[in-house]
C-alpha cells in the first residue's frame, strides 16, 4: 500500500490521503469468493506525482524484503500517475526469479461511483492465484472493457488527458469479467533479463528524455549526462533534417553521450529515419518509453558502451 488514489477520499474539494483501504480491499476479496491469507504493508502513502528515487527506493526495497521472506505472489496498490515507472523499477527486481507481482490503482476513490479500484485488486488477485505468469502487470480496467493485465515491460505513457493503461503494441496477458478471469490466448511473457547491478535509484537520473517537437530549440545536455531517451513523433521519426538536431546529436557522440529512441514501429520506417546511424542514434524496436527511461535512471552507474550492451540486451 503506497497511497495514491485508491487510498484516498474526497475531502475539502479534493481528493486528498486517507487510512490506507486494507480493510475494505480484504472485505472485496473474502466477498467475492477468495481464500488466500492476505498480508497488508504500507512502507509510505504520498499521492503517486510526489514519486522521487527516495519512495521508489522505499517501494522497491519493501518488494525486496517480501520476496526474501518467501512471499512469491505480491500487490502493489499504487497511485495512477506513475505506477508504470514503479512496476517498471519491481520488474528489473524480480527478473528471473520465480515472484510474480501486480501492480494495482483507482481511477476515483473507492467509495465514488464509477471507481474500478475493486475490480482492479480482484482482477491482479484472481490473475496471481490462477496463472503462473512470469513477471510483473498492471491490472487496470479502462472505459468500456473488462479488467486487463498488461506486462511492465511493453506499458506505455497515459494518452493525454487520459487515466487509460495500454501497452505498445495493445497487448494484455489475461481480463477479468464478472469475476471470471480469461488469459489470453498465444500472449507470451516478455522476457526481462537481470540487471548486472543493485536496484537501487540515485536521486537523479544520468539519462535525460527529449521530446522533439516543431519549433523546440535544443540545448546542450547537463554535465554528467550519459544517456538520452528521445521520443519521437508517431510513426517513429525524428527530424534528423533539421541542422540544429543533427549539431545535437554530434555534440552528445562527442561526449561519449548515447542516444536512444524509444516507441519505434517494427517493420516499415520513413526516410529520415535512415539517418540513425550516422548520428549515433540506436533505435529500440517495440521498445516503449517508461520502461526504457526507467532502465536507464536504475543504470546510472554504467555509461558508454556498457551502458549500451545493457539496453540492447534487454530491449532489442
Amino acid at each position: 500500500m503506497t497511497g495514491g488514489t485508491i487510498a484516498s477520499e474526497q475531502r475539502f474539494g479534493a481528493v486528498a490521503l486517507a487510512q490506507p483501504p486494507e480493510k475494505k480491499l480484504r472485505a472485496a476479496y473474502e466477498n467475492s469468493g477468495g481464500a488466500a491469507r492476505l498480508s497488508f504493508e504500507a512502507p509510505l502513502s504520498i499521492h503517486s506525482e510526489q514519486l522521487s528515487a527516495e519512495s521508489l527506493n522505499k517501494i522497491v526495497s519493501c518488494v525486496k524484503r517480501a520476496y526474501e521472506s518467501g512471499c512469491k505472489r505480491l500487490i502493489v496498490c499504487h497511485g495512477t500517475d506513475t505506477l508504470q515507472y514503479t512496476a517498471c523499477a519491481v520488474m528489473l527486481l524480480l527478473a528471473q526469479t520465480d515472484c510474480r507481482c501486480v501492480f494495482v490503482s483507482s481511477a476515483l476513490p473507492l467509495d465514488e461511483e464509477g471507481s474500478n479500484g475493486y475490480e482492479n485488486f480482484l482482477a491482479a488477485a484472481a490473475f496471481l492465484e490462477k496463472t503462473d505468469l512470469e513477471g510483473v502487470y498492471i491490472s487496470y480496467k479502462n472505459s468500456g472493457q473488462p479488467a486487463r493485465l498488461y506486462p511492465a515491460k511493453t506499458v506505455c505513457s497515459h494518452p493525454e488527458a487520459s487515466d487509460e493503461v495500454r501497452c505498445l503494441c495493445g497487448e494484455y496477458a489475461a481480463e477479468y469479467s464478472g469475476g471470471s478471469l480469461e488469459p489470453c490466448a498465444g500472449f507470451e511473457p516478455p522476457r526481462v533479463k537481470k540487471p548486472p547491478f543493485d536496484t537501487v535509484f540515485p536521486l537523479y537520473s544520468a539519462a535525460e528524455a527529449l521530446f522533439v517537437h516543431p519549433g523546440k530549440s535544443i540545448a546542450p545536455c547537463r554535465p554528467g549526462t550519459r544517456a538520452v531517451l528521445l521520443r519521437p513523433f508517431h510513426s517513429g521519426t525524428l527530424p534528423t533534417g533539421s541542422a540544429e538536431f543533427r549539431n545535437f546529436c554530434r555534440g552528445c557522440a562527442m561526449r561519449g553521450i548515447k542516444l536512444f529512441v524509444c516507441d519505434v514501429p517494427r517493420g516499415r520506417q520513413y526516410e529520415s529515419s535512415l539517418s540513425f546511424d550516422e548520428l549515433g542514434i540506436i533505435p529500440l524496436p517495440g521498445a516503449s518509453f517508461i520502461p526504457v527511461y526507467t532502465a536507464l535512471w536504475f543504470a546510472s552507474s554504467l555509461e558508454g558502451d556498457e551502458l549500451e550492451r545493457f539496453i540492447r540486451d534487454e530491449f532489442c
